[in-house]
């Protein structure tokens, strides 16, 4: 059965973190990589390509550059 239209999910599954010059900008955890890139502001395109390893300019340590951390947050069995 597939997801109903406008349905939204509840259940943190990423952790972002943001980090400019050293200093975290943005950390907090988001139900899709969507619902992270309206908070941020970015093209959610730039976030999947970053959790899929394929840009290096958004992890480059300069003053223009933000480095992006996402990590997926694994569930556990108490999680509903």
């Amino acid at each position: 059965m597939c997801r109903t239209a406008g349905s939204v999910a509840k259940r943190m599954c990423w952790c972002v973190v943001v980090e400019m010059n050293g200093a975290v900008i943005k950390a907090a955890d988001y139900p899709s990589l969507k619902a992270a890139s309206e908070d941020l502001g970015i093209s959610k395109n730039i976030l999947y390509k970053v959790t899929a390893g394929k840009v290096k300019y958004a992890q480059k340590d300069r003053a223009f550059f933000p480095k992006i951390s996402i990590r997926r947050i694994k569930s556990t069995d108490t999680d509903l």
